[in-house]
């Protein structure tokens, strides 16, 4: 298994190949390729769960990037769950951008600094200032592509929905609380 760093530097990588990915290619086809993805990540950790086969590429990747005790590909598979429901629900491709930005750069660098904080949040003992402090840093990237009130407000509420310890993974939570604030508020 990779570091944490190595797995957030992975986490935030990824984030630019969905950007790029949405970019340049036609929305529904974009849609269609994360479907798939989804759907292919759901067979396979159903495969490696139930029937504990080894699958050597996919194994390879799982090793490296997923973190040990949990469900192998869960972390993965709601991160892209995350970036295809926000795919959904923008035309903006700047709204994308923005939301998979706080995804990708916040989130992961929520991690990369969290780990090594050392002022526990009173409401979230699992999580720090720090970690909070760098998701909101990093999130305000999505100013650069989506420069507007809004997106500092949605970044705010962000960082106060990752710092609370709800019982749906980071990376589903994020981009559906920050796609909705935007939906919402349009």
């Amino acid at each position: 298994m990779r570091s944490e760093f190595e797995r957030q530097v992975f986490h935030i990588f990824l984030g630019f190949v969905f950007i790029l990915m949405h970019l340049f290619l036609k929305r529904e086809i974009f849609s269609i390729i994360m479907a798939f993805i989804i759907m292919g990540g759901l067979i396979t950790i159903q495969i490696k769960m139930c029937y504990k086969i080894k699958i050597p590429y996919i194994d390879f990747f799982l090793r490296m990037f997923e973190r040990p005790r949990v469900a192998p590909g869960l972390g993965s598979l709601w991160y892209c769950a995350g970036v295809f429901v926000t795919g959904l629900l923008f035309y903006s491709f700047n709204k994308f951008f923005a939301v998979v930005l706080m995804l990708a750069v916040g989130d992961g660098l929520a991690t990369i600094f969290g780990i090594h904080g050392k002022h526990k949040l009173p409401w979230n003992k699992r999580k720090t200032f720090e970690g909070s402090f760098a998701f909101f840093a990093g999130s305000l990237t999505a100013l650069i592509v989506y420069p507007f009130p809004i997106t500092f407000f949605v970044i705010i509420v962000s960082t106060v929905i990752e710092s609370i310890d709800f019982k749906l993974d980071d990376n589903a939570l994020i981009p559906l609380a920050a796609g909705a604030l935007y939906f919402l508020f349009k």
